[in-house]
């Protein structure tokens, strides 16, 4: 009886140990980046067929939080995301571009200061809950982020 016991717990541990399995990741490849002084303010990155941005929330000025968006590269996706705001620095729109993303919405804003255009995202999530704010972008740290120098 003991033996039977003693078996049974042993049999009980081998299956705990099972359940455990060490998995293949794929490492997302890095697109483009903004990170002066080291410190990440935006990120771009591919894993699979999806297009990843990680930006620093700049929605509040003491908290560092970092939050993200994705979407699929359907149709081109990626590349008309891109040509959606080249076309924005050549004539600025009169009012915020909406694209429609699977977590929501982003929307796209442009102004222009001292001579200089800028852009920067805003994602909102599909319950209408504002998720954060990117820093403004130039031309170039958008040529940088979409890995076009």
């Amino acid at each position: 009886m003991k033996l039977a016991l003693i078996f049974f717990i042993l049999l009980q541990v081998h299956f705990c140990f099972s359940q455990i399995k060490v998995i293949d990741y794929e490492q997302p490849e890095l697109i483009g980046e903004i990170a002066p002084m080291g410190e990440t303010h935006i990120s771009c990155k591919k894993s699979g067929e999806s297009y990843i941005f990680t930006y620093q929330d700049v929605k509040f000025e003491h908290i560092k939080a970092y939050k993200s968006f994705s979407f699929e590269d359907k149709e081109g996706s990626f590349d008309a995301l891109y040509n959606i705001i080249m076309t924005g620095f050549e004539k600025i729109p009169d009012k915020d571009i909406m694209i429609e993303i699977p977590e929501g919405i982003l929307f796209i804003k442009f102004i222009k200061t001292l001579g200089v255009t800028n852009v920067r995202f805003q994602h909102v999530y599909a319950n209408g809950e504002v998720s954060g704010f990117t820093i403004w972008l130039t031309r170039k740290k958008i040529n940088k982020l979409f890995g076009k120098k």
